[in-house]
């Protein structure tokens, strides 16, 4: 491949690299940025949490993240519901997540639209145990809030957010609901002929 070749290519793969970048990224719509580890909520076989928001307009959530993941004793079995309900009358949840503790984040695609009304992410754990840490910098939210935390000490391991919850004395945990923010047609468009005309100039070169 000479050099001519080379650089034509090079060219065409930051731009792929650019417009993809413009057409698509993370919006945290509910959360915090970040976590802080001086409040551990410990998850075990014995105690689930459930981390309790409001919605207060109907909002598409292309994804949850849980942040503050820590201290884990191995092997786990982690679970997140993401549920409307809690105790034992409640039967079925809006999703679902197994997942193994990789680093202190855990995503999960959903592509769920809430209504209004109040939701828990209810973490727990079959086998061994992990830390959830509360949540830092609230990122300031026009579609819900935050509310309370909840414990679960008689729990319901076949089906988690079952168990018997009370309130906890716990700090809000770590958790992030997200959107994937779409650049506006126009401005796309812009940016494609800028771009197009400045490969174009680059090309003329060789």
């Amino acid at each position: 491949m000479n050099c001519k070749n080379a650089t034509r290519i090079a060219i065409l793969v930051a731009l792929c690299s650019i417009l993809s970048s413009a057409a698509a990224a993370d919006n945290i719509v509910l959360g915090f940025s970040s976590f802080d580890s001086t409040q551990p909520a410990a998850i075990s076989g014995g105690v689930f949490f459930a981390q309790a928001f409001t919605i207060g307009t109907t909002v598409t959530v292309n994804d949850i993240e849980l942040l503050g993941l820590t201290g884990a004793s191995c092997p786990c079995t982690p679970r997140l519901d993401l549920t409307n309900n809690l105790g034992a009358s409640v039967t079925s949840s809006i999703a679902t997540f197994s997942f193994p503790i990789s680093g202190t984040t855990a995503a999960f695609l959903t592509n769920i639209t809430l209504g209004p009304g109040q939701y828990f992410l209810v973490l727990s754990t079959g086998k061994g145990s992990f830390d959830w840490q509360e949540g830092a910098s609230l990122v300031p939210s026009s579609v819900g809030g935050i509310n309370f935390m909840e414990a679960a000490t008689s729990v319901n391991s076949a089906f988690p957010p079952g168990s018997a919850f009370s309130f906890s004395e716990f700090n809000a945990r770590a958790f992030q609901l997200t959107q994937t923010a779409v650049a506006e047609p126009s401005s796309l468009l812009l940016l494609v002929a800028g771009l197009l005309g400045v490969l174009g100039l680059a090309l003329l070169k060789f």
